[in-house]
């Protein structure tokens, strides 16, 4: 990226962008051809180390002292005065100065001012929030506070920065809050994905990346469905094991098969085994483990073990497991103080006085909720490009019902939940997001409420999302493909042009004296400021003819920001 090299139409330059003292030296160039090759001659570099740090004071010594002697003034001025926190402003913090709301693009600045009083107050403490978290900073987001001003500066903004911002100051006499002020920031287009290579390079390098004859036996195993198999029966088959006395466990090696989900289920005398902190299992490394932390009576039974995958499953041998009772097992005796057995009776006879009287109670059928309503339904959407969000709310009753339920339909079938579609239902409002739609998203939603006295259907509402453009054929340059064409043409007449077997042989060619005459004129060039502009033209004559160009009669010198050549 420093060292730039140059060659076309017999020029042949050598750019560095910034030197170092390393790249002092003789350079020559050498060029090569079916032919033979030549060298030019050696030219030297010489580069001048510059000093890394300075270490001289920049100021005049004058003035350097007279600063530091009024400096000395200044602090023994001050050891006379009263106690500075005399002087601190004794009031809570106000705002004076409202926050106005932006609307910006993506990756455009955003800036929000405000002033606040007490000025002089040093141990003010000022924070931002946005919708009520506290906003983060960092290299992107930025907060100043100086002698009452304070901002909050967003060097270049993402759609997820749009919301409510505020800012909160506080000292040791209260604190304030200013007015809430709105960012929106709009999103722009997304990563370019289009190819800028023609349709044959893009068939090239499909054909290099495709597998070769050594992966066809790799990609047949990927398409062989092989079901998990056990391949040693359950060790040990015969276990016992004091209660709660000592850990136990089960295992056997398995191989899992070309499945991608394989989940393995232990049973107990045909019941699925409930996992928790003491009774855990694992599928890792081709062995299927079950273990006990310490065994229970309850625990004992013939065990199995099950493996599952999208192929198929497969079943272990049976093992069985012993508990033995007795030794110092788990303590079932009350540890309630006094009368142990009257305290259990009246608790267990408290209990279910309370279940009793709860279903007898004469008010229980009347908290029943009402079927659901529909108090707002669904709005139509406008349509959709592709990329861009849907949002559908509902509003429903009773809001307060803990057994509300909402199921949203697509074309009679449910919506299918994920990182990009996402559904909700909180204090009586319902809505459907899509973060971003796909033309697949097209069709007729709704949605069906249900409680336990009934269920409701919403109205039904059509969604359209148009396609975008999958495959970007225009060109990105300024000025079209105009550039490209030149190039063709000029590249077809030095095709065209017939060369014979003498062209090759060296002879002195001596070029006849001709007036000077453009074969290519140049062209108009519009461009936005600050772009570069480029005006190219083409011309004969011999002897070399000189070239000068002027900008409104004026002539043009070869300094910044015009760059004049001639080749």
């Amino acid at each position: 990226s420093r060292l730039n090299t140059t060659f076309e139409r017999g020029y042949v330059s050598l750019d560095i962008l910034h030197t170092y003292p390393e790249d002092s030296g003789e350079y020559s160039c050498v060029v090569r051809s079916s032919f033979g090759m030549d060298q030019s001659n050696p030219m030297s570099l010489t580069v001048m180390a510059e000093e890394g740090v300075v270490t001289d004071t920049q100021l005049p010594e004058q003035s350097m002292v007279a600063n530091i002697d009024r400096l000395d003034e200044r602090l023994s001025a001050r050891s006379t005065r009263q106690d500075y926190d005399d002087r601190i402003p004794q009031s809570a913090p106000q705002f004076v100065r409202q926050i106005d709301s932006a609307v910006v693009a993506e990756n455009s600045s955003a800036r929000f001012e405000t002033r606040v009083t007490p000025a002089a107050d040093s141990n003010i403490q000022v924070e931002w929030y946005k919708n009520g978290v506290p906003v983060t900073l960092g290299s992107r987001i930025r907060a100043v506070y100086d002698r009452g001003y304070t901002a909050l500066e967003i060097i270049y903004c993402y759609p997820e920065d749009s919301g409510l911002y505020c800012c909160l100051a506080t000292n040791k006499h209260g604190s304030a809050q200013s007015n809430t002020a709105q960012l929106s920031c709009s999103g722009s287009a997304g990563v370019v994905t289009a190819s800028a290579l023609p349709a044959s390079s893009v068939m090239n390098i499909q054909r290099l990346e495709e597998y070769g004859e050594e992966f066809r036996p790799m990609e047949a195993d990927l398409h062989r469905a092989d079901p998990p198999r056990f391949l040693a029966p359950l060790s040990p088959a015969q276990l016992q094991v004091p209660e709660a006395a000592a850990p136990a466990a089960l295992s056997a090696r398995a191989d899992p098969g070309n499945g991608n989900r394989v989940q393995a289920h232990w049973f107990r005398d045909g019941v699925l085994v409930q996992f928790g902190s003491r009774i855990t299992a694992g599928f890792e490394l081709g062995l299927a483990w079950l273990k006990f932390a310490y065994v229970n009576s309850e625990d004992s039974g013939t065990y199995c073990a099950v493996l599952e995958s999208e192929h198929g499953q497969a079943q272990s041998t049976a093992a069985q497991l012993v508990c033995q009772p007795g030794g110092t097992g788990v303590v079932t005796s009350s540890q309630l103080p006094g009368n142990a057995e009257h305290s259990i009776r009246s608790l267990m006879q408290l209990e279910e006085e309370m279940a009793t009287g709860r279903a007898a109670m004469p008010g229980a059928d009347a908290q029943q909720q009402p079927p659901p309503v529909i108090v707002r339904g669904l709005v139509q959407p406008p349509e959709l490009k592709e990329g861009e969000r849907l949002g559908l709310q509902l509003q429903i009753e009773p809001a307060k019902d803990g057994n509300l339920s909402v199921d949203w339909l697509k074309d009679g079938q449910a919506v299918t939940l994920g990182s990009r579609v996402h559904t909700d239902c909180e204090r009586g409002l319902a809505w459907l997001q899509i973060g971003h739609c796909y033309a697949e998203d097209s069709g007729q939603y709704w949605a069906v409420v249900r409680n336990r006295s009934g269920a409701v259907e919403s109205n039904r509402v059509a969604v359209l999302c148009h396609a975008s453009e999958s495959v970007v054929t225009r060109t990105q340059l300024p000025g079209g493909a105009q550039g490209f064409q030149r190039l063709e043409d000029l590249e077809r007449q030095w095709r065209e042009a017939p060369i014979g077997p003498e062209e090759f042989q060296f002879r002195e060619f001596v070029e006849p004296q001709s007036q000077p005459h453009f074969d290519i004129m140049p062209e108009s060039v519009t461009v936005c400021e600050g772009y570069p502009a480029k005006f190219l033209v083409k011309l004969s004559g011999f002897p070399r003819p000189r070239v000068a160009w002027y900008l409104n009669e004026q002539m043009i010198a070869s300094v910044s920001p015009w760059i004049l050549s001639y080749r």
